[in-house]
């Protein structure tokens, strides 16, 4: 995360605060999402 994080921050995508907030949120044990970055899937015929 953390080499996401400075590339995140370096190109001015994220501002800080937010950043921090997504990370303490990724460490709260109550708090769980699903985003579609997070899910695969891998078939074939």
């Amino acid at each position: 995360m953390a080499m996401s994080a400075e590339r995140l921050l370096a190109d001015g995508r994220v501002p800080a605060d937010e950043l921090a907030e997504f990370h303490r949120l990724l460490r709260d044990p109550g708090f769980w999402d699903l985003s579609p970055a997070f899910v695969q899937a891998w078939g074939h015929r």
